[in-house]
């Protein structure tokens, strides 16, 4: 199978590649069925934070880590340390520190941790109870029955309805970025 073998030979490409078209493509799906203008530097911004999370803390995570830490059998055990640890730990902390780089006025490592941190935080009860209601069954059948090389691919799949609604909800205007006012300016958040 000629995807199967690309994967085997460039994983961490592949993951990355995987991530990018979902949360861009879901970006736009999202934008276009919303009543606001559309916004090309929120579907950049989507497309990057998935590029670059895909090909590489998702990969490591999904293909290295959760296997050598839990294996392949401990799927609730998995799917549970996802929700309650990487996603709020680290992958949240990344999506609002490309939304403050992407969308805030400065690129001052301190002012985007601050703006991230912020946004984090504020954030941080919502985003969970959403990726637990969601995550959860998605990786649990995600662990049980995906290859490890094909899992973040997969996950890209079913996560591409994860996507919109991140879009949806942490799109638009109102993102709080490092040095911005909340004003007329849309964001990633």
């Amino acid at each position: 199978m000629p995807i199967t073998d690309y994967a085997l030979r460039h994983p961490a490409f592949v993951a990355g590649a995987s991530l990018g078209a979902r949360y861009a493509v879901a970006d736009v799906l999202q934008q276009a069925s919303s009543e606001a203008p559309a916004s090309a530097r929120q579907f950049g911004a989507f497309g990057l934070f998935g590029t670059l999370y895909g090909s590489g803390p998702a990969y490591l995570i999904y293909t290295k880590l959760y296997p050598r830490l839990l294996g392949n059998e401990r799927v609730v055990a998995t799917a549970a340390l996802d929700v309650a640890v990487h996603t709020p730990l680290l992958y949240f902390p990344v999506f609002y520190l490309v939304n403050a780089a992407v969308f805030g006025d400065t690129l001052r490592p301190r002012a985007l941790a601050r703006a991230a941190y912020r946004d984090w935080r504020s954030n941080l009860a919502e985003d969970v109870k959403m990726s637990i209601l969601f995550w959860l069954p998605a990786h649990a059948l995600n662990f049980y029955f995906v290859p490890l090389h094909l899992r973040v691919p997969a996950i890209s799949g079913i996560g591409f309805f994860w996507a919109i609604g991140l879009s949806m909800f942490r799109g638009g205007d109102g993102g709080g970025a490092a040095g911005d006012d909340g004003g007329e300016e849309d964001k990633l958040r």
